[in-house]
C-alpha cells in the first residue's frame, strides 16, 4: 500500500542508494524453481533486517552462489552462516562500503564466498531438515 511504513522505506532506500549511484532492485515473488536463475542475476544480496526467526531469504541466497551481506548484530545468522560463506558487517555506512570495495576488488574472495555458500547451502535441504526433526524427535521418545 502506498504510504506503509514499509513503502516510505523502501522509497527511502532507493532514493539513498540512486544519490550514491547504486541501483537497488526489489523482486516480486519469484516461484520456488526460479530462486536460483532469479538471484543469479544480481552481484550480491544485502539482507538489512535487524531480526530474523530462521533466515530462509539468507540461506536461498548464499546456497545459490550470491554472495550474501549479512549484519553481525543479528545473532541467528551465526548459526548457519560464517565468515567463509557470507560476508558479515557491522551496521555502519563506513563498514558497508569499506567491505564493499573489499570484495568488489577481491575476485577471489568474491569466487570463494560464492563457492562455499553453495556448499553450505547443502546443510539446508527441506526434507534432509525434516529427516534429521524426525531422527531427534524418535531418539527423544526411544521410539526406533
Amino acid at each position: 500500500c502506498e504510504g506503509t511504513r514499509d513503502e516510505r522505506y523502501k522509497s527511502e532506500l532507493v532514493a539513498r542508494a540512486k544519490s550514491k549511484d547504486v541501483q537497488v532492485i526489489f523482486v516480486a515473488p519469484v516461484r520456488h524453481e526460479n530462486v536460483q536463475c532469479e538471484l543469479l542475476k544480481y552481484d550480491f544480496a544485502i539482507i538489512p533486517s535487524i531480526y530474523e526467526s530462521f533466515g530462509k531469504t539468507v540461506i536461498e541466497c548464499s546456497a545459490s552462489g550470491l554472495p550474501t551481506m549479512v549484519f553481525d548484530d543479528v545473532p541467528v545468522y551465526k548459526e548457519f552462516l560464517s565468515d567463509d560463506n557470507a560476508i558479515f558487517l557491522s551496521r555502519t555506512p563506513k563498514d558497508f562500503y569499506k567491505i564493499l570495495s573489499d570484495i568488489v576488488n577481491d575476485p577471489e574472495k568474491y569466487n570463494l564466498i560464492s563457492k562455499n555458500g553453495i556448499l553450505n547451502g547443502g546443510k539446508y535441504i527441506l526434507e534432509d531438515l525434516y529427516d534429521d526433526l524426525i531422527d531427534k524427535i524418535e531418539d527423544r521418545l526411544c521410539i526406533k
